[in-house]
């Protein structure tokens, strides 16, 4: 999943619950109904990471008597934030089960929740199921259409999936973000072949309409290093906002790829200093300075990632985090915040197994 927020992804209507048929006809979206106090405390609590209590707060607002629609939503997206995938489809399917049976905004973005709970489980096949009745009243929706094709591809159904590229970018040609997702699918499949030739029609076919910037990301996932961060550099010359702030994770990675962490660093450096800070661009910093071995600079760059509290970054970042003090052998303080973490995010494995480890140093 791409990201994920508390509004819905996208203004699309949807399809009401456990798998409805595409016989339904669509309606404009309903309003939702104002939230009560413990629905608002499950939305606070998301915001502030804290998802085990965002689940807790809609559990109660479900007993209360709350819009139990909203609150198990809540309550997926708490899940699904944490790992625990299983517990978030079942959430998502209980909201989705009580829907009116006229399709919304809310019903369409909870199955694409679902959608994704089933590929993190690797119930690829009911992805599928549930991308193919989205489709079905959504037909022209290229982003439902690229979540299909990487869920047939995780099938080995190359084919299939090579369709849904297709049609995806068909419907969106000029969206480089969306060929780049589109390589990064084949790359992982082990079809980089098939996903250079994604990011080269579109050099061939509009090389010269397109921006430094998407010139520089092609070039880089391309495999052209040199080329890539010659463009990048030439658009960070204008690009401004969130365009800007990609343009400099994408140099700074030119750097990395290289070795020259230095040179990333100063990429990353001067956009935090003369800019605004980013979570994604403190947490590169900080890997970079790790590999530098300058691992307290590293820890005050996770530190100072974690205090703005961007969902999406916080998890790598304190991850990240445990690890610096780890390689600075600090293992009474990599210990510590293991274990806040584990209280966070009870639900991650992999956490889990290094929390175990370090138990022992």
């Amino acid at each position: 999943m791409k990201r994920i927020r508390l509004q819905t992804k996208r203004i699309h209507f949807a399809f009401a619950a456990v798998l409805l048929g595409s016989a339904l006809l669509f309606a404009a979206c309903a309003s939702r109904p104002e939230p009560g106090a413990h629905t608002k405390a499950a939305e606070e609590a998301i915001t502030a990471l804290n998802y085990t209590q965002a689940v807790e707060e809609a559990k109660t607002a479900i007993v209360t008597g709350e819009d139990a629609r909203q609150a198990y939503r809540l309550m997926g997206i708490a899940y699904l934030r944490n790992a625990g995938y299983a517990e978030a489809a079942e959430a998502f399917q209980s909201a989705l089960s009580r829907s009116d049976g006229i399709p919304d905004a809310m019903d369409y973005d909870m199955n694409l929740y679902l959608a994704e709970c089933k590929k993190r489980l690797g119930a690829y096949e009911e992805a599928v199921t549930v991308y193919d009745h989205v489709l079905a009243l959504r037909p022209s929706d290229a982003e439902t259409l690229y979540e299909r094709g990487e869920a047939k591809l995780k099938l080995d159904r190359l084919t299939d999936a090579t369709a849904d590229f297709d049609a995806a970018v068909r419907l969106q040609n000029r969206d480089m973000d969306l060929r780049i997702r589109i390589y990064l699918a084949y790359a992982e499949a082990g079809y980089e072949d098939a996903g250079k030739s994604v990011l080269q029609e579109a050099l061939n076919s509009f090389g010269n309409a397109m921006s430094y910037y998407e010139k520089g990301k092609a070039a880089y996932y391309l495999g052209n290093n040199a080329e890539a961060q010659s463009l990048l550099e030439k658009a960070l010359t204008s690009s401004r906002g969130e365009e800007r702030a990609q343009t400099v994770l994408m140099l700074g990675l030119t750097g990395e790829r290289q070795g020259d962490f230095g040179y990333a660093v100063d990429v990353y450096t001067d956009y935090l200093e003369n800019e605004t800070q980013d979570a994604r661009i403190l947490n590169r910093r900080g890997i970079c300075r790790m590999e530098q071995g300058d691992y307290r600079l590293a820890i005050a760059d996770f530190e100072q990632g974690k205090a703005l509290q961007d969902a999406e970054a916080y998890r790598a970042l304190a991850r990240n985090e445990i690890t610096a003090y780890e390689y600075l052998g600090d293992f009474s303080k990599a210990r510590k915040l293991m274990e806040e973490y584990m209280q966070r995010f009870p639900d991650d494995e992999e956490a889990a197994r290094e929390h175990a480890f370090l138990s022992t140093r």
